[in-house]
């Protein structure tokens, strides 16, 4: 985070920096001016990006997101359709450009108030050492606030679990195709190219036609069409326990 906001806390009276790394300090609390969150000082067009050293690398299995109390419509907005992304270069050599970076995953829609909300990251990609929040382009006014960011690491990280979207095909991203009469095999030439070449497939069970695709930064939600008879699969870890 390039910039931060100022705030007063109302139990010392004191100003203070929302700073990125409140957003990493253990404490789970959603009250701003208790001195617990980040708070960016960019809005509109600016990037709004947030990153955080693991000091190592690491497979992420999920990460988890406080958000930040409000009353107000659009503050609550400014979390909508938030990215995680995952990288090895540091934001001082290399600062994050949305699409350009490897995609955790993106939270599908509104993100409730004080609420801690999971994102399973895709469980092809290798291992990172930063991990990226960053708002979405053209969320509510800009400004973007995380009051907690945790990452955990995946503890089964040779155990998947591939699960499928009915009548889901995605486009212009399929980098190979071939014939294939059940998903597992699938699954095999996946592992086969390489996990880190493979994100995803589209499998017709009718059609018998697998195809693999490769969206390492993460795809354009437009191009995951409904197309009966097709199936989409992507993995993540195989998680024991509750997040």
């Amino acid at each position: 985070m390039n910039s931060t906001y100022k705030k007063q806390n109302t139990l010392t009276l004191r100003e203070f920096d929302m700073s990125a790394g409140l957003m990493v300090d253990g404490v789970r609390d959603p009250t701003p001016r208790h001195g617990h969150c980040a708070h960016t000082n960019q809005s509109l067009t600016d990037p709004n990006w947030i990153q955080v050293d693991m000091e190592r690398e690491y497979q992420v299995d999920y990460v988890a997101l406080l958000s930040r109390d409000t009353i107000s419509e659009y503050v609550r907005l400014r979390l909508s359709n938030f990215i995680i992304g995952l990288t090895s270069s540091s934001a001082a050599v290399e600062p994050p450009i949305r699409g350009q970076y490897p995609l955790c995953a993106t939270y599908p829609g509104d993100v409730p108030v004080a609420s801690r909300v999971i994102l399973q990251c895709n469980a092809n990609l290798p291992a990172y050492r930063y991990i990226i929040a960053h708002q979405a382009a053209g969320a509510s006014d800009g400004y973007f606030s995380v009051c907690e960011l945790e990452a955990y690491e995946a503890l089964l990280a040779t155990e998947k679990m591939w699960t499928s979207k009915n009548n889901q095909q995605l486009l212009n991203y399929i980098f190979m195709e071939f014939e294939a009469d059940r998903p597992s095999l699938c699954v095999g030439q996946c592992m086969k190219v390489g996990a880190y070449n493979c994100d995803s497939f589209n499998f017709n069970y009718l059609l018998r036609i697998c195809q693999l695709n490769q969206h390492r930064n993460g795809f354009l939600i437009g191009n995951l069409v409904t197309e009966p008879g097709w199936t989409f699969w992507n993995a993540t870890y195989a998680h024991i326990g509750s997040f």
